[in-house]
């Protein structure tokens, strides 16, 4: 919905790139993580999607955005490109197996928390102004669904670098939901 408002006012009116840019850095660490996973392709999938829809949305943003929005935006795409490639090469060349799996995992943990954690902005937002026209309420209910099934997928695979942190953030989506429905 955020998108439609964005293309159909041709300006991003106030919204934030951070959930997607985010969104775009997780998916893909979570992307290197199904590939050093032995049974890791339906989350190359699901990743895989993930980095052209966040990256579809970061460019129709940077389309809207004003000039000086750009350049600001596509600082913070090459910095965050840079440490993800960063990551990559180094958790490769650095370990080797399970070793790389378990320390993947655990940035795949903060990647995950980090998404979920950047849409907080818009609460804290809506708490100060009292208002909620800026939260990303379906993001956030995307989201939490979102967190639910990977949770529930990783809880079934013993997996805990899935289940515990979309734990995590199902608490974190719900908590955003109540303060949305409270102010709207």
């Amino acid at each position: 919905l955020m998108f439609i408002k964005i293309y159909g006012e041709k300006s991003t009116v106030g919204y934030s790139v951070m959930p997607y840019t985010v969104a775009l850095m997780s998916s893909g660490i979570w992307l290197y993580y199904g590939a050093i996973e032995k049974d890791g392709h339906l989350l190359i999938g699901v990743n895989a999607f993930g980095c052209v829809v966040e990256t579809v949305y970061i460019i129709m943003y940077i389309v809207y955005s004003p000039p000086h929005h750009k350049i600001r935006i596509i600082r913070l795409l090459s910095i965050l490109l840079c440490i993800l490639c960063t990551i990559i090469l180094f958790t490769f060349f650095m370990w080797k197996g399970n070793t790389r799996e378990e320390i993947v995992s655990w940035i795949c943990f903060g990647a995950s928390i980090s998404v979920y954690g950047a849409t907080v902005g818009s609460v804290v937002r809506a708490i100060r102004t009292r208002s909620v026209a800026f939260m990303l309420i379906t993001l956030t209910c995307v989201l939490t669904v979102n967190a639910i099934i990977w949770g529930v997928y990783g809880f079934l695979r013993g997996d805990a670098a899935i289940w515990v942190p979309n734990t995590i953030s199902l608490v974190l989506g719900v908590v955003q939901v109540i303060v949305y429905l409270v102010l709207h």
